[in-house]
């Protein structure tokens, strides 16, 4: 592509400010996944950090761009190791801006009042990043993470849907394709027994998830 294509499609992408970004509500995480630079330290000391988005640059980011509807906030780091992340939820909700965390949390520390929070102020679709089928197998991947404990606040969250007869947050699976192997037909048999991810419909591309 020559210079003058390169500066007509600047132009155009200028012209027509992005509606959907990306922010790392948190780049900072408990667990220590090989695989993962941000679980090895390596991001800590370069250009992601370690640290959390503070509401008011929330704030003031979707202020200073109103033309933005969805963010996603999950990217390096857990979102749900952010302190502000309930005030959070509630601004976009109350201004119409969809929130997303489909790159993926390990949902294993998150406050029950946030657990709430998901469903009262509609977070749109959450990535749970759960690989295999027993602590066990998930501890392989997911190095000091608690595989019971993330299924238990799934459940909570499923609790809040059903109460609210929400069908949001949606659920979309996310896990080692190493892992999804090695336990695959004792996940297939247990989740085969619960049902679905969801209680209610699920977007389409999203996992119905009743674990």
């Amino acid at each position: 592509m020559d210079r003058s294509h390169l500066a007509q499609l600047a132009s155009h992408l200028l012209a027509r400010p992005p509606v959907k970004v990306r922010m790392d509500a948190c780049s900072r995480c408990q667990l220590a996944c090989p695989s993962c630079p941000t679980g090895r330290r390596e991001n800590a000391k370069g250009i992601v950090g370690w640290g959390a988005l503070s509401l008011q640059d929330f704030i003031s980011f979707c202020e200073r761009h109103p033309h933005v509807r969805h963010i996603e906030l999950s990217n390096w780091g857990e979102l749900f190791l952010n302190p502000e992340l309930v005030p959070m939820m509630r601004y976009a909700h109350e201004h119409g801006i969809l929130l997303n965390a489909r790159n993926g949390a390990n949902l294993n520390t998150v406050r029950q009042e946030v657990l709430a929070a998901l469903v009262q102020h509609r977070f749109h679709v959450l990535s749970v990043s759960l690989d295999g089928a027993s602590q066990e197998t998930y501890a392989q991947y997911r190095r000091n993470g608690d595989f019971d404990r993330v299924i238990a606040h799934v459940k909570t969250i499923n609790e809040h849907k059903a109460r609210a007869r929400s069908r949001y947050p949606c659920f979309a699976g996310s896990s080692s394709s190493c892992a999804t192997t090695h336990t695959r037909s004792r996940r297939q048999r247990r989740w085969r027994k619960r049902s679905a991810w969801n209680s209610g419909p699920s977007n389409a591309g999203t996992l119905p998830w009743r674990p």
